[in-house]
């Protein structure tokens, strides 16, 4: 019989924590053999499989057949590849200049990061932030950008306000930070 879906959901949730990749795709992927036209869960696949992985091109396939090749998730999965930067003019057709959706916002971020455009880059993660302040990759991106621009202050205000956030109290907190901190480079620590 197998466990139900929320059930399962929360296991992606444990894997992610615990970084045990395999597990947790195997665990997407049985979500999504009884929900095959939840985007959602196809999306986050791809976000948690390594790029070029077989479950990154199974996630993107199947959002392909579900929104077709310009549907949104499509060109955030196109976006998250190894030359982000090739698909910002997707991204802006479909999202705007000024995305109202985090997920969104970070894709932009990264295709302007990788064009050497950190200001542009800054502003949207900023954004990310103020749209979905507790989201795990909101905030990662928020705190490796500013440890790339060696703005201790700004991580301090960050981490202050995290710290003092009821939703970030305990284990999310010191997950974000130990995801965060092996990014962070030697000379900002």
């Amino acid at each position: 019989m197998g466990w139900p879906v929320p059930c399962r959901a929360g296991l992606v949730e444990v894997f992610d924590q615990i970084d045990d990749q395999p597990r947790l795709i195997d665990t997407l992927r049985r979500i999504l053999s009884r929900q095959p036209t939840n985007q959602a869960m196809w999306l986050k696949m791809h976000e948690r499989a390594p790029a070029g992985d077989r479950a990154a091109i199974d996630a993107r396939n199947a959002l392909v057949k579900l929104e077709g090749e310009n549907g949104p998730s499509v060109v955030l999965c196109d976006a998250r590849g190894p030359n982000p930067q090739q698909h910002a003019a997707r991204l802006i057709q479909v999202f705007g200049e000024n995305p109202t959706q985090a997920d969104a916002c970070l894709a932009l971020a990264r295709c302007k990061y990788a064009a050497g455009d950190s200001v542009a880059a800054q502003n949207l993660i900023e954004r990310a932030f103020r749209i979905e302040p507790t989201r795990y990759e909101t905030v990662e991106a928020l705190l490796l950008h500013l440890a790339r621009q060696d703005n201790m202050d700004r991580i301090r205000h960050v981490l202050e306000q995290l710290a003092n956030d009821p939703r970030w109290a305990g284990e999310p907190f010191r997950r974000v930070v130990s995801r965060v901190l092996p990014q962070v480079p030697h000379a900002a620590v």
